[in-house]
């Protein structure tokens, strides 16, 4: 099992003395609530993307970066939650190119962006047909 931060466990703590369904002698029940808050709170973090390794996380960080340049929409607003139309635009191209240069699936992309993923396919396949699609072709050109 991953390192879990203190924080963590000392919350979980605090659930199991209120949650009388868990019991302390229960790991799976406590393994399972463990994930659900880590994921929680990885979910509430808009500073960085979730369920995503450093690697995944710089890729993702990368192609912000790229769709922000492209776009000229903030690369915060690029890795938000927020739905402007220039955002979601802006999401949908750097999900295109973290799958056109790093190969990933759906899934993994829309786990990187903490999207889900048939909102990827919706978004690439704009992306594919927009105004960048010649920027996405040439990183899948590189990425050979």
């Amino acid at each position: 099992m991953s390192a879990i931060p203190i924080d963590i466990d000392m919350l979980l703590a605090r659930l199991r003395r209120r949650i009388t369904a868990i019991e302390p002698e229960d790991p799976q029940g406590a393994s399972a609530l463990r994930d659900f808050l880590r994921d929680e709170l990885a979910r509430t973090n808009t500073r960085r993307p979730a369920n995503a390794e450093p690697a995944k996380r710089q890729a993702v960080l990368w192609a912000a970066e790229r769709a922000s340049e492209a776009t000229g929409v903030a690369r915060d607003e690029v890795l938000g939650s927020r739905r402007t139309l220039a955002g979601a635009r802006a999401r949908g191209l750097a999900m295109a190119l973290c799958r056109a240069r790093y190969g990933w699936s759906y899934s993994e992309t829309g786990r990187a962006f903490r999207r889900d993923h048939t909102t990827v396919i919706a978004a690439v396949a704009k992306a594919e047909r927009g105004p960048w699609a010649d920027l996405i072709e040439a990183e899948r050109r590189i990425s050979g």
